[in-house]
């Protein structure tokens, strides 16, 4: 396995810039290590469709610098370790999702139990948000973090609620 160093620095003025790189960077599913040095595994989508000479570009014009290295190893983390900072990254990612669902399911249950009457078509819309930005992040997820997984399993649950006549929104499925 390798990985890919992307390094940069801007000016700080318009703080809006630098904000521009780290969305991009985020987006990308980079972590970052210290600073503004961040990482990327090594692999032909991230090379080949050259994301990072076209982030090094848009950050000369900027006004800034920016480089990036492929390396086979960091001599002071272990491989390990440096999947271990995505994984806790995509966790983070994942979480707000989860609280969503987790409302999500109480009001499917309260729908069950009678208890309340809800608009099935705000739920069914509400839950194909919440897989659309599931999507997003599984995109990045490289690693198939456990918390993914996890996150999958609810919703093919909750699509599978049968009593409710929800739209089916297909999540990523795990392999």
């Amino acid at each position: 396995m390798g990985w890919l160093l992307f390094f940069y620095s801007v000016p700080s003025k318009p703080v809006s810039n630098r904000m521009k790189v780290w969305r991009k960077l985020i987006k990308a599913g980079a972590v970052q290590l210290k600073g503004s040095i961040y990482i990327l595994p090594d692999t032909e989508e991230h090379y080949d469709f050259e994301f990072l000479q076209w982030l090094v570009s848009e950050i000369d014009g900027m006004k800034g610098e920016g480089a990036f290295t492929r390396i086979k190893k960091i001599e002071t983390m272990k491989n390990t370790e440096i999947i271990a900072c995505f994984d806790e990254q995509r966790g983070s990612d994942y979480r707000d999702i989860r609280k969503s669902l987790d409302d999500l399911e109480r009001r499917l249950g309260s729908i069950q139990k009678g208890s309340r009457d809800q608009n099935t078509k705000a739920i069914s819309e509400q839950l194909d948000k919440l897989v659309r930005e599931y999507d997003g992040i599984a995109a990045v997820d490289f690693f198939h973090s456990s918390n993914g997984k996890s996150l999958s399993e609810k919703i093919d649950n909750l699509n599978k609620c049968e009593r409710i006549p929800l739209a089916r929104p297909k999540a990523r499925r795990w392999v």
